[in-house]
Parts: structure tokens; C-alpha cells; sequence
């Protein structure tokens, strides 16, 4: 008799346990099919124990929950999530597109936080090409020509090279800056023309931005050290 109420017993503990999981299930269904009425629990909960398809499930957070903590928090749970598993290739775009044109301030700030953060675990791989030369007699009351030679292993459709800044022994005579696009491996080269008005050692930076989209970027930025003398001088340094 024991065994038999023992026997009933273990039976009732499975039943029971089955149907709470079953339960569990049917719960968890539901609330992942209302994505508008996730809270900041559930997402405590699945950063904890993300399911297989936590990308699909919090991008429908973040477009389709009311409120705007809620959908801030699941963008920063979608990256924290996506840089353990090293998935964070498979939600830069959606997060570029929240960046762009999301209206809430907060989910939008959210969105720029959290690609910058996925950059610093995964910097861009490095595209673009930035060599400085100089050109004409480096001497006190000269006009000299510095050369920009820039170039992309991608095509980039708005690139700005410009001078940074200049010594008020340094005249600048020509633009400033100059925009162009670059097809890829096709180095182009842009001239900076400078009148040399005194002897002394100079410093001329310059920047290359490459604009790869309206928000992932690259800056190379080098140097040229000129050494002017009355009569003659040289390039001491190239780059940084």
C-alpha cells in the first residue's frame, strides 16, 4: 500500500511539474507575440537567458513597444546579447536605421551609444590611404606645393581632405579643403599651394575623412615637419 501511495504520489509530482512548464511555455508564447507590452523585467529575464531568436523578438520591441524605456533598454540588451554571441554584424543595420530615423530622443541616443559601443569591440577594418609630399624650393619667401595622395579599398562617395591648421608664418594660397568621392584602389591626389614668409620648423597637419554612410566613418590624420632656412631647406618629417 506504501508503495502504491508513493507511486501516486511521484505520478502527481510529474503531472504537476508538466503542466507547470507547459504553462510556462504557453506564458512565454504569449508574451513574446506582444512585443508592445514587453516591461524591463522580461528583458532582465532574457538578457540572463537569451532565446534563439532574441534578434527578431527585441527589434519588434523596439519598433512596436509604447514606451520609450522600454524600447531604450531593449537596444541595449540587443547589444549586449549580440557581442557575447558574436552576432553584432546581424544588428548594425537595424541600429543605423533607429539612429536615423527614430524621433524619440532617447531610443535614438540609445542607438548611437550602442553602435559606438559595438565599434570599440569591433573596429572597422581600416579602408582608406593618406601619403603627404612637397613639391618646389623649401626656402623663406618660396611658394611650395603639398601633395595629398589619398585612396580607398572601397568605394567611398564623400571623402574631405583638408589642412587642419597652418603657422602664421605659413600662407595658405589655395582651398583649404577639397571633396571628392573614391573609387576603389583609385589613389587621387589634391595640392595645397603654401608660401613659406619665414625661417623656422613648421608642422602641417592633414586630415582624411572617409564617410562610408551617415554614420560609420574613418579619419587618417598625418603630418609634414618642414624645416625653412633663407637660402635652402628640407622635410624632416612625413608622418606621424
Amino acid at each position: 500500500m506504501k508503495k502504491i501511495y508513493a507511486l501516486f504520489i511521484v505520478i502527481a509530482v510529474v503531472v504537476i511539474a508538466a503542466i507547470l512548464i507547459i504553462s510556462m511555455g504557453k506564458w512565454m508564447k504569449e508574451e513574446k507575440s506582444n512585443p508592445e507590452e514587453v516591461d524591463t523585467k522580461y528583458l532582465e529575464r532574457m538578457q540572463l537567458d537569451p532565446p534563439e531568436d532574441y534578434i527578431q523578438e527585441l527589434m519588434s520591441v523596439v519598433e512596436k513597444n509604447k514606451d520609450p524605456y522600454v524600447r531604450e533598454r531593449a537596444i541595449f540588451t540587443l547589444t549586449d546579447i549580440a557581442i557575447r554571441k558574436y552576432e553584432t554584424e546581424k544588428i548594425v543595420d537595424f541600429l543605423k536605421e533607429i539612429a536615423m530615423k527614430e524621433t524619440e530622443d532617447n531610443v535614438r541616443t540609445a542607438a548611437y551609444a550602442n553602435i559606438d559601443l559595438i565599434r570599440e569591440y569591433y573596429p572597422l577594418e581600416k579602408q582608406g590611404s593618406l601619403e603627404l609630399s612637397v613639391s618646389g624650393d623649401i626656402k623663406k619667401s618660396s611658394s611650395i606645393k603639398l601633395i595629398a595622395r589619398i585612396s580607398s579599398k572601397v568605394n567611398v562617395e564623400d571623402a574631405i581632405v583638408g589642412i587642419d591648421y597652418l603657422h602664421k608664418n605659413i600662407e595658405l594660397l589655395s582651398m583649404p579643403y577639397y571633396k571628392t568621392d573614391l573609387k576603389a584602389n583609385e589613389p587621387k591626389e589634391f595640392e595645397f599651394e603654401l608660401l613659406l614668409k619665414e625661417v623656422g620648423e613648421y608642422e602641417i597637419p592633414v586630415t582624411l575623412m572617409l564617410s562610408f554612410d551617415r554614420i560609420d566613418y574613418e579619419e587618417i590624420r598625418e603630418e609634414i615637419l618642414l624645416k625653412v632656412d633663407e637660402t635652402g631647406g628640407e622635410v624632416l618629417q612625413e608622418k606621424i
